[in-house]
């Protein structure tokens, strides 16, 4: 029997993941709606205005690190695991890893009629998940965005250069 993450998807949103030596850990979670969290996304804009998107950046990097972790030690496919994670946690509908690029359908900080990019938190979860698979930092950008009317979020992954 292979060790593995199940989601079960209901109401409740259970997570379990099963860990190599077969012990179950179960996570709580917080729930917060799409809406709710747009609402916090405008009242630190209007606070800060758009300094604040470098900080749920960082804070995207934060919740990455414990998914690239889960991820690791879970599974043998760890950009799978992570895909799976990341959509039953409700941060995407969709993500699929490539190597140098994240394609993500139904970002939960996608905005209808926006007119740049939004999902700077993702793009940290992103950047942690790709930094913690190639053992160095990268750059993570998003090129397309469904905010703007696109039909997915595009992430492009670069190594982070000292410049």
């Amino acid at each position: 029997m292979s060790a593995g993450i199940v989601a079960r998807d209901n109401h409740d949103k259970t997570f379990i993941i099963v860990l190599r030596c077969f012990t179950l850990v179960r996570m709580k979670f917080v729930k917060i709606s799409q809406d709710e969290l747009a609402k916090a996304r405008q009242l630190y804009e209007s606070i800060m205005s758009y300094a604040c998107h470098g900080l749920f950046f960082h804070e995207g990097i934060l919740y990455g690190a414990e998914i690239a972790k889960i991820a690791k030690n879970n599974s043998d496919d760890y950009f799978d695991a992570a895909a799976k994670i990341m959509t039953a946690r409700g941060w995407v509908d969709s993500i699929e890893f490539r190597e140098n690029e994240a394609i993500v359908k139904g970002s939960v900080e996608m905005r209808q009629g926006g007119d740049s990019e939004t999902c700077h938190r993702i793009r940290g979860i992103i950047t942690r998940v790709y930094g913690e698979h190639h053992g160095s930092e990268v750059r993570c950008i998003e090129t397309s965005c469904e905010s703007t009317g696109k039909s997915s979020c595009v992430f492009i992954i670069e190594p982070e250069t000292m410049e």
